[in-house]
């Protein structure tokens, strides 16, 4: 077993998917990085430029897909992806895969995180 953690930087969909896969390896993974904040910042009317089949975050048993979350009830498959709907699936993804997110962020000249 490794012994090591991995610092994650950043908690939009790569960071979430990193961590996914790190935690499914058993090595301990901290990410630090306001969830999908970028994301959040984007126009509500909004709309995802990526077809279905390229949208899902990573993880490594594919169980927390877009597919798995309209087949768990949470939501009715729609395209183009409407960012709303993005960021429900992308906190599903989260709470179910990547526990413990610190949002804590770092004030540059600051010298603390």
């Amino acid at each position: 077993m490794n012994s090591k953690t991995v610092v994650v930087i950043g908690a939009g969909p790569y960071g979430l998917s990193v961590a996914a896969h790190l935690r499914g390896r058993g090595i301990p993974a901290l990410v630090f990085g306001d969830p999908m904040a970028f994301w959040r910042r984007m126009p509500t009317g909004m709309f995802l430029k990526s077809p279905w089949t390229a949208s899902s975050l990573s993880d490594p048993s594919g169980a927390f897909s877009l597919d798995r979350y309209v087949e768990a009830g949470h939501a009715r498959r729609m395209e183009p992806i409407p960012l709303p709907y993005f960021l429900k699936y992308t906190q599903w993804f989260q709470r179910n895969l990547v526990e413990g997110v610190d949002s804590t962020l770092y004030a540059p000249g600051s010298g603390e995180l």
